[in-house]
């Protein structure tokens, strides 16, 4: 796919901000650039906007968001984000991009996080979200990951104990294995995160708990719990700045009719529901879920899962994007777990439960692992284990595998491929939005100045102009409407704005298989006819606008004789 800017590495915050500022003044019938907020560490949460605003203002068109992440360190997230506008506005000649400019806003969020991932691409350390301790209470006790080799990476550390778990394996003692519960002799060790403990006192070793625990997909308002269930989750939702203004902007924006947010890491797409099962979610709206996911299958070689059936299981996971903006907002969308390194490697992930069942399982997957990173010549993201003298623990031994660069993001070769394939996927879920079309007007002379005026409006989408049902039950859906106006018209028989309810797509017209072949059978209407009658004085140019939150606005000149 041709492109502008190269895909061999990951962004920092200026020069991803660079990019989209060219954007902006490079393309400004096409782009708009401006900050949601600004975040404790001073820098800017980047919403820009795509659509070719010759073919009508962003407001009036169905809306696509695209969220590049909202985990710190999950950054290949924010390149597939750049990556998609880059490919709309190098080929935005192209017949099918020049259709979907004409035709949807995108609303792009490249870096909810900027803070975090800043820290997590210019430090050894990692980050859940945000740069602010949490719980903000206390000291951490126990080891705390430290880069003590220099070397940039924080792998993991092996410290001898004579009540170890782990030993070396003997074909290749870059493997750790579990001690057999008969063994007594050998050399056996625990395995921490490379560090330095704090508060130890000698004797038994544990890992400390994150510094910065707080997790901004735990913040939103569906399904929110407290602390004391999900240590991760904030005070109260959305009490954090980045989560705040993502909520209040999805919340403006009710023409967003699909949305997509990335994470890493696994090789999923990821579907709503997440705070309760398939079975009490709507059926239609998981129906179009199931459609899509034939898309995902063909663009990207991924696998759809539902979040609570498939995924998560009896976990809490909930103040989760997804179910906000499911439940929340109507809006459908997807929660993309970028980087599908254990399907490369040849393991089947078990999800739910998403670990190995049983240690030789596991062992074989770490085999699988080392051995997929040796045909692919990737030995720099891997140390033998080294010996290093620990300042507190004596002899100890660093190595493993780089948890940045191999395992929660790929290495910068594969990173082109990786961002291509969902670019690609967009391309195709984007015209599944509603589109709004007024088929046909109509008019015919009375007599006497009097004319009756028809117009036929319809939904082409795939999708009805309310988007998921759950739009029309959260309260905040009104009504398609439509409107004559023009010249000095007087209505003698209804109002000059008409409301229809909403139009069927595609998706929701009955049709099926039977034995007898296929037929469409009884259904919601996709097209409604709005009359008038009116009279004028002379000729005169009327116009005709259908207007929907999610499908958007559409309008159609007649003349009068």
């Amino acid at each position: 796919m041709k492109t502008t800017y190269a895909y061999d590495r990951y962004y920092r915050y200026d020069e991803l901000t660079a990019v989209l500022q060219g954007y902006a003044r490079d393309y400004p019938d096409l782009a708009r650039l401006t900050s949601l907020a600004a975040t404790p560490g001073g820098r800017e949460v980047w919403l820009l906007e795509l659509t070719d605003t010759a073919a009508g203002d962003f407001e009036e068109k169905p809306g696509y968001y695209l969220n590049g992440h909202v985990h710190a360190g999950e950054v290949t997230g924010s390149m597939c984000v750049l990556y998609f506008l880059d490919y709309m506005l190098t080929n935005r000649e192209d017949p099918e991009v020049r259709g979907l400019l004409k035709n949807v806003t995108f609303y792009a969020v490249p870096r909810s996080v900027p803070d975090g991932a800043e820290y997590y691409l210019t430090t050894p350390g990692t980050v859940r979200s945000f740069c602010r301790p949490w719980p903000p209470v206390g000291e951490a006790s126990g080891v705390v990951p430290r880069d003590l080799d220099g070397d940039g990476v924080i792998r993991k550390m092996l410290v001898p104990s004579p009540y170890g778990v782990w030993k070396k394996a003997q074909d290749d003692p870059r493997v750790l294995v579990k001690r057999r519960p008969d063994e007594a002799e050998g050399t056996f060790y625990n395995v921490y995160d490379e560090g330095v403990p704090e508060g130890w006192e000698g004797g038994d070793l544990q890992p400390a708990p994150p510094v910065y625990g707080l997790d901004l997909n735990r913040n939103f308002p569906m399904g929110w719990v407290t602390n004391d269930k999900l240590p991760s989750s904030g005070v109260y939702p959305l009490d954090q700045p980045e989560s705040r203004a993502l909520a209040a902007f999805s919340a403006a924006h009710p023409n967003i009719c699909s949305a997509i947010v990335y994470h890493t890491y696994s090789g999923i797409y990821l579907y709503p529901p997440g705070i309760k099962s398939r079975a009490e979610a709507d059926p239609e709206d998981m129906a179009r879920y199931d459609a899509v996911n034939d898309i995902v299958r063909e663009t990207t070689g991924f696998t759809p899962l539902c979040l609570k059936d498939d995924f998560t299981g009896d976990s809490t996971d909930s103040g989760c994007t997804d179910d906000f903006l499911h439940f929340g907002l109507g809006v459908f969308n997807y929660s993309v777990e970028c980087w599908d390194l254990w399907a490369r490697c040849g393991i089947d992930l078990p999800f739910p439960n998403f670990g190995a069942a049983s240690d030789r399982e596991g062992e074989e997957w770490c085999r699988k692992l080392y051995r997929w990173v040796d045909q692919n010549g990737l030995g720099e993201y891997i140390l033998d284990w080294t010996p290093f003298d620990h300042p507190q623990l004596g002899r100890v031994e660093l190595g493993g595998v780089d948890p940045k660069r191999l395992l929660q993001n790929p290495p910068p070769r594969f990173l082109p491929e990786e961002v291509e394939k969902h670019t690609r996927f967009i391309l195709r879920h984007a015209r599944t939005l509603p589109r709004l079309v007024i088929r046909q007007v109509k008019t015919t002379p009375l007599g006497g100045g009097l004319y009756r005026v028809e117009a036929f409006v319809c939904n082409a989408g795939y999708m009805p102009t309310q988007g998921l049902n759950e739009f029309l039950k959260s309260g905040l859906c009104r009504d398609v409407t439509v409107e004559l106006s023009g010249g000095d018209l007087r209505f003698a028989d209804g109002a000059p704005v008409r409301e229809i309810g909403q139009l069927e797509g595609f998706s929701g017209v009955n049709s099926r298989y039977s034995f007898f072949g296929v037929d469409t059978a009884p259904h919601n209407p996709a097209e409604k006819k709005v009359s008038w009658i009116v009279a004028a004085d002379g000729p005169a140019t009327l116009t005709v606008t259908a207007r929907s939150q999610r499908a958007g606005t559409v309008r159609q000149q007649i003349s009068l004789p």
